[in-house]
């Protein structure tokens, strides 16, 4: 499930109503507050992530630092620097062009990773370039994008003959195995997804015959999971 809305709190609330796993993206949205709104709605939804967008008047790293210090060290979401220059509907000609933040490039870079591999696939590299992006607001140097990312800021790079990618998949927390965000986007998949696969046993009697049932279904989704290269182990 994908969501993408622009009053956060009232707009995060609604989204009780949706069961499963869930990435939002709050366009434009940079404010500490509002941020780590969304990011403890996520943990405490347990199955959320927050793709957290730039301040795309930002152009340095270190202001980037700055801006991205007061938010919660959360594995429930991850932040991109730096902004944009994407074609803009509302002009035509040359100078149709305007400077916005990238998070719904991203989530579609997320959905194409689970598309081709499994939600354990890191949404980032060179086989993930990010659609009709024509600059970014900074090039960081590889120095700068190692400060970046060493304060758990996905820094985009612009590569040439390829377009822009993802150089980094950390979340907010500080501290392995939550600071991945393929780790936390896979525990909240098998969470959403083991509740989705035994809302058939919640009336049942609690016998042997149930039990077995719900190992078996959980380990038949488990294993496909596996197969798909997303859980360690030779079984």
């Amino acid at each position: 499930n994908r969501f993408s809305g622009y009053q956060t709190e009232n707009g995060l609330y609604i989204l009780d109503q949706v069961t499963g796993d869930l990435l939002i993206n709050l366009p434009g949205v940079t404010d500490s507050a509002s941020v780590n709104f969304g990011l403890a709605y996520a943990e405490t939804r347990g199955t959320g992530f927050v793709i957290i967008d730039p301040d795309t008047s930002l152009t340095t790293a270190a202001q980037a630092l700055s801006a991205v210090s007061p938010y919660s060290n959360s594995g429930y979401g991850a932040v991109y620097y730096p902004g944009a220059t994407v074609s803009d509907p509302t002009k035509t000609g040359p100078a149709a062009l305007r400077t916005a933040p990238l998070g719904g490039a991203v989530m579609a870079i997320y959905g194409k990773a689970e598309r081709m591999h499994s939600v354990a696939k890191a949404p980032a590299g060179f086989s993930m370039d990010l659609a009709n992006v024509y600059g970014l607001k900074a090039n960081y140097t590889e120095a700068e994008e190692g400060t970046l990312y060493s304060a758990n800021i996905n820094p985009l790079r612009l590569i040439p003959g390829t377009g822009a990618i993802i150089n980094g998949t950390r979340t907010l927390a500080p501290t392995a195995p939550a600071k991945y965000i393929p780790i936390r986007r896979t525990l909240n998949f098998v969470k959403a997804r083991m509740k989705d696969l035994t809302q058939f046993a919640v009336f049942e009697p609690n016998d042997v015959t149930l039990r077995q049932r719900v190992i078996s279904v959980i380990q038949s989704d488990l294993r496909t999971l596996w197969a798909n290269g997303g859980l360690k182990g030779t079984s």
